[in-house]
């Protein structure tokens, strides 16, 4: 892998500090945009196995209900990035894209540990800290930047 920066998918630059970071707005609407996505799959899903009879009404009560909720919402995250080079539905319409730090590729293990620290208590928060680096770009040393396309 080479050590450029990936500013969309045709265009690459050595100098990652000119990469603009994807302010605190567009954070908060990448995460607005994932969550209505991710209730809309869910919930089809939902919908979809409890009309085929793979689950029953007593499942929507159980804590299981509530596990496989969180198991998409990973797996949701960990998939699009790794698949999508960096980016979620959300990333995709807002035009931003994760990177690692010194600007180049994530791989699978930093993608991982983004997924694994959005579960930590009050981690959408961290949003409104400099920069807008939230806790889990700084634990996987990624940011997420605006790209031309």
């Amino acid at each position: 892998m080479d050590n450029h920066t990936v500013l969309d998918d045709s265009f690459t630059q050595n100098d990652t500090s000119k990469l603009p970071s994807a302010n605190a707005g567009l954070r908060f609407l990448n995460y607005l945009i994932d969550t209505i996505v991710l209730y809309l799959v869910f919930f089809a899903g939902t919908i979809m196995l409890l009309s085929t009879r793979v689950i029953s009404d007593s499942f929507l009560d159980s804590t299981m209900f509530s596990f496989s909720g969180i198991i998409v919402f990973f797996f949701y995250y960990l998939i699009f990035e790794t698949i999508s080079n960096g980016r979620t539905i959300g990333k995709y319409i807002t035009r931003t894209r994760v990177i690692k730090e010194n600007g180049e590729k994530p791989r699978f293990k930093d993608y991982f540990i983004r997924s694994v620290s959005r579960f930590i208590p009050f981690e959408q928060f961290s949003a409104f800290s400099k920069n807008a680096h939230m806790w889990h770009d700084g634990f996987a040393s990624t940011r997420v930047v605006k790209i031309n396309g």
